[in-house]
């Protein structure tokens, strides 16, 4: 039940994440164009409905550096409504040495505690998002779980590459532990946790912290994460993949804007996270 309720969500905020971001385009006249067949074949039949509207809106324009602001603006307005009940607290940060300050949003304090704590990182595809879309998720979440939990609105690729992201992230992370008392958060039970591109932000922050040896990381709990740089290489991908909004051509501009790099893997491997 838990499963199906989470694909439900994630194919509906993916729905209306890009209907707003190509605003531009009749669905209408490419819901005429939906692949049925591949609907049919590789998607679930619960989801089949709002996979043929999804399919509406892969067809948007490639992702460029002329595309990119209009997407990331679209997006920015469909953000889910706040929960009521549950803290929310916008803060600046000191960055990580010769970085720039962060924004962070504490979610659930609750001085005094020792529940577990959840440092999250948004996803995006490393080029979209901001840390104010995973709020009302983060909320139900902490409450759900009687938890906190910090995000962090760290610098987005092209502009910034993993070198900059990892510091903003990190630097959540170091705020967090060393807060943890005033957010009444046990310290030994701190976890990393994204979806998507976050996914991917999380594995290489729980590496960070593990290399740096600062702060203890117990958990990481990554959601579809976006793992492995080859795929958005030349590598032909399965059949099944690249149909539905995020297709091949994005998902190789997204690897690209992050590594700073042609991606593929080996290039990658060699090139240590900065200390």
């Amino acid at each position: 039940m838990l499963h199906n309720e989470v694909s439900r969500r994630a194919w509906i905020k993916g729905s209306l994440t890009a209907a707003a971001a190509i605003p531009f385009l009749h669905a209408e006249a490419l819901l005429a164009q939906a692949p049925e067949d591949y609907v049919t074949r590789w998607v679930h039949p619960e989801l089949q409905a709002m996979a043929r509207q999804m399919a509406a809106y892969t067809q948007m324009p490639p992702l460029s550096a002329a595309t990119l602001p209009q997407m990331r603006q679209g997006m920015n307005r469909y953000m889910r409504p706040r929960l009521a009940d549950v803290a929310v607290d916008k803060r600046v940060i000191a960055g990580s040495r010769g970085q720039p300050p962060v924004t962070i949003y504490v979610i659930n304090a609750k001085p005094g505690a020792s529940r577990p704590g959840i440092l999250d990182t948004h996803g995006g595809g490393f080029i979209l998002g901001t840390a104010e879309g995973d709020i009302a998720d983060l909320q139900a979440t902490c409450k759900a779980l009687d938890c906190a939990a910090v995000t962090v609105d760290y610098r987005l690729a092209p502009e910034t590459t993993y070198q900059g992201s990892i510091e903003d992230n990190y630097a959540g992370l170091k705020w967090l532990h060393a807060n943890a008392a005033a957010l009444g958060v046990d310290p030994r039970r701190i976890a990393v946790m994204g979806g998507s591109a976050g996914g991917g932000h999380a594995a290489l922050l729980a590496i960070t912290a593990r290399d740096r040896g600062e702060v203890p990381v117990a958990f990481q709990c990554l959601i579809y994460p976006m793992l492995d740089d080859r795929t958005g290489s030349s590598r032909v991908p399965p059949p099944q993949v690249g149909h539905l909004i995020w297709t091949p051509q994005q998902n190789r501009y997204g690897w690209q804007s992050f590594l700073g790099m042609t991606p593929g893997g080996a290039a990658v491997t060699a090139r240590a996270v900065p200390a």
